[in-house]
């Protein structure tokens, strides 16, 4: 069970929301979408690479447990993956439900449990297979220790084929967060991404992709509840289909910046093994990520389990 405590007072919870923004990991599908259909795709111009309309879902298991606290903490989340495809527009919505996590505080070596659910939209025109211009809605909320706080964004992309399979992306979005008590905060969070992808789903095929996401904070302020800590998200993944068999590799590193004096870097480091069953109307795979989180000379072990089901429509 995770460790509560409803007694250290409404600043520290304040505190703790305002980290949870690299609580969980990205998936890089920036300049391309993954070839794990159920998988989201992460701007409007990523989605329109995709091939054909999609019905997926996703359930992930989580573990922790640091250097210095015997208290295994646990995460449970479904999310999904809806998206409609015509020749030259892409609608696609995904999102997570009611999902548990954990969030770590190395000073104190503590768990906290927060609740989180969120919903994108993403809207996508392709013209000539060339060009994607893509843009999206976000919107998602979270409540720890019955303090929510209200995250809204939009944004749009652009997407680039070069030649026979060489794409390249960058979107923009603009962030805007409440917290009850508090004056409204507004950061940008820029994307940008290149991949190389052959192939066709019918048949074998082969992805790769760098991607970058910065997410700009607000550095004014004295005590965490007025700020948002700036963080920068590095993804790169490999993904190859081989006689109706996925497999899947990306690693993750995610660095939040300190914004006050006594506050240490965050960073996380991720890595991700996939392997599971792909056809050209259906999916079902299974990964694994393992990662390590460091905030000083503090650190702990974290391990996820997620399973992705689809069915896929050309």
């Amino acid at each position: 069970m995770v460790e509560r405590h409803h007694n250290s007072g409404r600043g520290i919870w304040l505190g703790l929301l305002l980290l949870l923004g690299c609580a969980l990991p990205a998936q890089a599908q920036v300049a391309t979408p993954s070839l794990d259909p159920s998988l989201p795709s992460l701007t409007g111009a990523t989605s329109s690479w995709r091939y054909g309309s999609t019905l997926g879902g996703e359930s992930v298991y989580g573990s922790y447990q640091s250097s210095g606290n015997e208290v295994k903490a646990k995460s449970l989340q479904n999310n999904y993956t809806l998206a409609f495809q015509t020749t030259q527009l892409t609608l696609e919505a995904n999102g997570t439900q009611g999902g548990i996590n954990t969030l770590w505080e190395g000073g104190n070596d503590r768990y906290y449990e927060w609740q989180e659910t969120d919903s994108h939209a993403l809207l996508a025109v392709r013209g000539e297979n060339r060009v994607s211009v893509g843009v999206s809605v976000n919107k998602s909320q979270t409540t720890l220790a019955d303090v929510v706080r209200k995250e809204k964004s939009y944004g749009g992309g652009l997407g680039l084929r070069l030649g026979e399979g060489v794409y390249v992306a960058g979107a923009m979005e603009k962030v805007s967060e409440e917290v009850p008590g508090f004056d409204d905060k507004k950061w940008t969070r820029n994307l940008a991404g290149i991949g190389l992808r052959y192939g066709w789903p019918d048949g074998n095929q082969f992805r790769t992709e760098y991607a970058l996401v910065a997410n700009g904070g607000s550095p004014q302020g004295q005590v965490w509840a007025e700020v948002v800590p700036k963080s920068q998200t590095t993804l790169a993944s490999l993904e190859f289909t081989l006689g109706g068999w996925l497999f899947s590799y990306e690693n993750t590193k995610i660095v939040q910046e300190p914004v006050l004096t006594w506050a240490q870097n965050r960073v996380q480091t991720w890595s991700r093994y996939g392997l599971g069953l792909k056809s050209l109307h259906y999916s079902l795979i299974f990964y694994r990520r393992a990662g390590v989180e460091t905030q000083g000379t503090a650190e702990q072990q974290m391990n996820h389990y997620h399973l992705t089901f689809g069915f896929h429509f050309i």
